[in-house]
């Protein structure tokens, strides 16, 4: 379906609400691992190094392996772990994977969880307006919108990002010597976390000291409250539909 709409000049996030969803199907698959390999679902839960600084920390990680691998001199294997660390660089891209307090949003329930995943997909339909340490300004979506016209900036920063994080793992092998860590190339693309809280036009959903949007249906009010239940709030986005796909600015955006 993705493809189709490609070849019909459409933006892909129209379709994924047609695309039967792949959850339950991969939870089936994994439920039976073993405790210390989580099943699709609990890892799910617990997946707040996808977002954030969090993202940043396991990026350094795989990357800083990698490099050792690499100027070790298996270039090879030193490829293939940076391609798995470079899954959280290009989270760093997603808008609703920059400013959701993920870890903030977890509880036993997964209520909490749940309404991470309502932020997350609410900030990647809408956008973040971004700027990197290059110096570059951009409006970034993510996820379902990657393909999307609107996001193609986003896009291109983030091969800038990946192709500089492949090019060191070359200069390592070739020269036999890594970078400091964590001062790596990568990062001089990506969006600067700091700034992202600044200006935007749409409030957050949660703010990391774990206050919400007073009014969930109202998403331009930069008005917040310690009163509320993740429950509640669940059933009151559901019931807004203010999630369904598209999601959009709200009336009081005046846009």
């Amino acid at each position: 379906m993705v493809q189709e709409a490609l070849d019909q000049g459409k933006d892909p996030s129209t379709v994924y609400p047609n695309i039967p969803g792949v959850n339950t199907v991969l939870e089936a698959i994994t439920v039976t691992r073993p405790p210390e390999c989580p099943s699709y679902l609990i890892l799910a839960k617990s997946n707040w190094d996808h977002f954030g600084a969090d993202a940043r920390v396991a990026y350094n990680a795989c990357h800083s392996y990698a490099l050792q691998v690499a100027a070790a001199g298996n270039l090879q294997l030193g490829y293939a772990m940076n391609a798995f660390g470079d899954h959280f660089l290009q989270d760093s891209f997603a808008a609703g994977h920059m400013r959701t307090p993920r870890r903030k949003l977890h509880n036993t329930l997964g209520t909490a969880d749940l309404c991470a995943k309502l932020m997350h997909d609410e900030d990647n339909a809408i956008g973040l307006s971004v700027v990197s340490p290059a110096g570059r300004a951009w409006h970034t979506f993510g996820d379902k919108r990657l393909l999307d016209k609107e996001d193609v900036a986003n896009k291109n920063e983030a091969w800038n990002a990946v192709r500089t994080s492949a090019n060191e793992i070359y200069e390592a092998w070739k020269n036999k010597t890594v970078p400091p860590y964590p001062s790596y190339g990568a990062w001089n693309w990506a969006p600067i976390l700091d700034k992202i809280q600044e200006n935007q036009l749409i409030a957050p959903l949660f703010r990391p000291d774990g206050q919400r949007r007073a009014d969930i249906r109202k998403r331009c009010q930069y008005k917040f409250t310690n009163n509320y239940w993740y429950p509640t709030t669940l059933a009151d986005c559901k019931i807004s539909g203010l999630w369904d796909y598209p999601i959009k600015p709200t009336p009081d955006c005046n846009i």
